[in-house]
């Protein structure tokens, strides 16, 4: 007899690298609530392809999963969060070096959703695909990749394996946690449709192997209800960070390591994240779009931490209210995880499809090291999960600011992935994430124009 001991399979192989943080998840019972606004600013770039154009104007009256940016199918579909009144569409700031186009409505109190809003129809493989697109996904846990491109090319390439991504190694944050919880039935409503449709012979589901954690009690049970309950398998691996990175998981859970340039699809998978997969099993039963999202709400200077379901294009200012305001002053605001995230100078700015945190911090906890010479201990490159040297990038990125695109290329900077392992190890406190950003910059831009120069780029960056 199947027992739920049959669900769970070990990691196949043992990720090199990462570091021990603390993660300081103490929002794990925090049930999301949703926030209501008076107003969002929705940007028309979301992901990390080309920006959405307005399809609607100025005065326009428009409803909650209206369509409101399109861009044809190289990006995904934008659509209102709210019901009201759009009353500009201009470009704005939406993060400190980032500006986009953003379409604001006044919300006019009634939440009302558009009408002719149903379930979508899906029958094979393209009309899944048609559907990814209509729900304007992307994904939820990194750089937000339209879903609709990345489900295209799996399908083309015929790939075998499904990994639902609920590793979650960021510290603080719990949204993927809480929606293997609240959203279960989501979750595997869209992993029965990719099976059924794209034709996934195995699903993964990742997760991080904690005691404290019940998460997956509430998959077990849906996984047993399925009936594809024989190649459903949850996998746990040991918490450590940056396990959740996606070439990190699929060498851990495939025994595949992907060099630089090949994605998912050449190891015959896929990486979709938890929230993603209930956004969209959610829009396969009721139509609705991706208009809001989870988001986590911690630190030190937060009074009430929490998770709460936001309408995109919500104000971070509004969001913080919401919890109860800052509990002491803050002295750093961070949009995502403290590892991977990016520091915002203002509350100003509104949250996204990729937005799974918001972390304010006191003086005591912003604080950060003293910027030394480099000591050449190698713990950079030991805790490097992608087996580069940061320091030696970091130094051929900036070094005299004259950046050596040669010495850049030949030092694969273009394989890190922006983990800050190296920063956080560092005890110099060299600011390495900062040049490394800087070198894969300088490489991609050198590639698609010529470094010219004999390899010596024109270009410097103060850091």
């Amino acid at each position: 007899m199947k027992t739920a001991k049959d669900i769970f399979l070990k990691p196949v192989s043992r990720i090199k690298g990462g570091v021990l943080v603390k993660d300081n998840k103490t929002t794990f019972d925090s049930v999301p609530k949703s926030l209501s606004v008076s107003r969002v600013v929705i940007p028309l770039l979301q992901h990390c392809t080309k920006p959405a154009s307005a399809i609607v104007a100025v005065g326009d009256k428009v409803k909650k999963g209206q369509l409101i940016g399109d861009a044809g199918d190289a990006t995904a579909r934008i659509h209102a969060s709210v019901s009201g009144t759009v009353t500009d569409i201009s470009v704005r700031k939406i993060a400190p070096k980032e500006k986009a186009v953003c379409v604001t409505i006044e919300s006019d109190g009634n939440d009302e959703w558009l009408e002719t809003i149903a379930p979508p129809t899906v029958t094979d493989a393209e009309s899944l695909i048609d559907a990814v697109f209509n729900a304007g996904l992307a994904g939820m846990g990194g750089a937000g990749f339209p879903t609709h491109i990345k489900l295209r090319s799996v399908y083309e390439a015929k790939a075998k394996t499904l990994i639902i991504n609920s590793i979650e190694c960021e510290p603080y944050i719990t949204v993927d946690y809480r929606a293997c919880i609240d959203f279960g039935d989501d979750i595997i409503r869209c992993i029965e449709a990719l099976i059924k449709h794209i034709g996934f012979e195995r699903v993964l589901i990742a997760e991080e192997d904690k005691k404290e954690k019940g998460d997956e009690q509430a998959l077990i049970e849906r996984i047993e209800k399925s009936e594809y309950k024989d190649i459903i398998k949850i996998v746990r691996l040991k918490p450590k960070y940056a396990t959740g990175a996606e070439k990190m998981l699929i060498k851990a859970l495939l025994g595949i390591s992907l060099p630089e340039g090949k994605l998912p699809s050449d190891a015959s998978c896929m990486v979709m994240n938890t929230s993603t997969a209930a956004a969209f099993g959610n829009y396969l039963l009721t139509g609705r779009p991706l208009v809001s999202r989870c988001i986590t709400v911690a630190g030190s200077a937060i009074k009430e931490p929490a998770n709460i379901i936001a309408p995109l294009g919500a104000l971070i200012s509004d969001i913080i209210d919401f919890v109860g305001g800052f509990e002491a002053k803050p002295y750093k605001l961070i949009i995502g995880g403290p590892m991977m995230g990016h520091a915002v100078d203002s509350t100003d700015y509104p949250v996204t499809k990729t937005t799974n945190g918001i972390l304010a911090f006191a003086e005591k906890m912003a604080r950060v090291k003293t910027e030394t010479s480099c000591i050449r201990c190698g713990k950079c490159a030991e805790v490097c999960p992608m087996r580069i040297v940061p320091t030696d990038i970091y130094k051929a990125a900036t070094d005299y600011g004259k950046p050596d695109i040669n010495e850049l290329v030949a030092l694969n900077a273009q394989a890190c992935i922006l983990c800050s392992c190296c920063a956080y190890i560092c005890p110099a406190g060299i600011p390495l994430v900062k040049g490394l950003d800087i070198g894969k910059r300088l490489v991609a831009k050198a590639k698609a124009k010529g470094a010219g120069n004999n390899g010596k780029c024109k270009e410097s960056y103060d850091i």
